[in-house]
């Protein structure tokens, strides 16, 4: 038994050893080669076919007990209303909830001294809005229910995976490409991949947004969604063949 274990530590003591070495080993090679580094940008545009969009509601009260019914009855009204649209409960979400004090405005007086002169209760949620066609509803229905937060549209695209590994691809597929037209124009050739990083994803998010008085002069809101660029960037270090 106790030879057993003295071959284990041994392989976990040469497992361990190879592993660390692995990384001088790599950087070593890569530099005792002659080498080109070449950067990607992989873009692919595709149309939203969801949005994303914040509302709530912000109460005042001089009473807290009173700011919390008036805000519950008005919250809840907006839910249901944007539920009987078509939104479902897993696609409403909390972000923040929030009670503070209200104190007035009066100046040459420390705020620590001040007594409350009301408070706000906020809450905000998203909404997951899956068939863009409802989205103005969505909008009209929660403004006709007590609305009094909106803070804009998100729009995105439910293949967001998908379409990042397409840019992914795209973006090595330029690293190469920029990599040959280097070595061709220098009369060398590509070799081995030494190394590659991915940079970094850009998945921008188209916003709208209006302020509530406008708002709530339209019936219901027109609005377009446009196009999305993911982008996804990557630098690749070839070995070059002499």
């Amino acid at each position: 038994m106790k030879t057993v274990y003295k071959i284990l530590v041994i392989c976990v003591m040469v497992l361990g050893c190879q592993s660390s070495l692995a990384e001088p080993l790599r950087v070593a090679i890569e530099h005792s080669v002659p080498t080109v580094s070449v950067s990607g940008l992989g873009k692919v545009t595709v149309k939203p076919d969801e949005a994303i969009v914040t509302l709530g509601v912000s109460t005042e009260n001089t009473s807290l007990q009173k700011a919390y019914k008036i805000h519950t009855e008005d919250m809840n009204a907006v839910i249901q209303a944007i539920k009987a649209i078509g939104i479902d409960s897993d696609d409403i979400q909390t972000t923040s909830y929030r009670v503070n004090p209200v104190y007035s405005q009066e100046r040459n007086q420390p705020r620590n001294r001040l007594k409350p002169i009301g408070y706000r209760v906020s809450h905000q949620v998203n909404a997951k809005v899956r068939d863009l066609k409802l989205l103005g509803n969505v909008i009209d229905a929660a403004m006709k229910n007590e609305m009094t937060v909106f803070n804009g549209i998100q729009f995105a695209s439910s293949r967001k995976d998908e379409i990042q590994q397409e840019a992914r691809a795209k973006a090595v597929l330029d690293a190469r490409n920029r990599a040959e037209i280097m070595a061709m124009n220098l009369n060398v050739k590509l070799g081995r991949v030494l190394k590659i990083i991915e940079s970094g994803q850009a998945y921008p998010m188209p916003t709208q947004s209006f302020m509530m008085a406008e708002a709530r002069s339209m019936s219901v809101p027109q609005i377009e969604s446009g196009t999305l660029e993911i982008q996804a960037t990557c630098q690749v270090i070839f070995e070059i063949l002499q």
